[in-house]
């Protein structure tokens, strides 16, 4: 069946596209696969995963386009999708997505610092607290044993002198 140059041309263009977000993605998970540092078998797996992943993208965009039709011409399209994405804006995306990555490493260094000396701080506020607490505890000990021995000497004044009540 012979479609019009228009479709076609439409159809190269999302394949293009289709390139383009699967370019996109794979730098993606190229970084979070270089910040979580996989092993050779959580790399395999995660290869495995996205080229399903990427499998599934361009059936979906060539379902959508085409109901499902493949042309060697889509192929050139995928891949002059990524190929462009990786010469024009591949080391943009890579190296903006790395750059957020350090900033939510320093993020959460300095939130585990300030943690850290908030903790620091709590304890050492802490501390002068109990030694502020013996210190009335020995003050309120000593007056104590004051009042007992103002006890001893004067019960027999007590005895001689009772308190009226009143």
């Amino acid at each position: 069946m012979i479609e019009p140059v228009e479709s076609q041309a439409f159809t190269l263009l999302v394949t293009i596209l289709t390139g383009v977000v699967v370019g996109v993605f794979f730098d993606l998970y190229r970084v979070v696969r270089s910040v979580l540092r996989f092993g050779p078998v959580a790399t395999a797996l995660g290869d495995i995963s996205f080229s399903l992943f990427a499998t599934t993208v361009a059936f979906t965009f060539l379902l959508a386009t085409c109901r499902g039709e493949v042309r060697f011409f889509m192929f050139l399209g995928f891949a002059a999708g990524f190929a462009g994405y990786r010469a024009v804006l591949g080391r943009r995306v890579v190296g903006g997505a790395v750059s957020v990555v350090e900033v939510c490493r320093r993020a959460r260094r300095a939130a585990r610092l300030g943690a850290r000396e908030a903790s620091f701080r709590l304890r050492r506020a802490a501390a002068k607290a109990r030694k502020v607490a013996a210190r009335a505890r020995r003050r309120v000990a000593t007056a104590g044993r004051a009042r007992i021995g103002a006890r001893l000497f004067c019960a027999p004044l007590r005895l001689l002198c009772p308190r009226r009540k009143g």
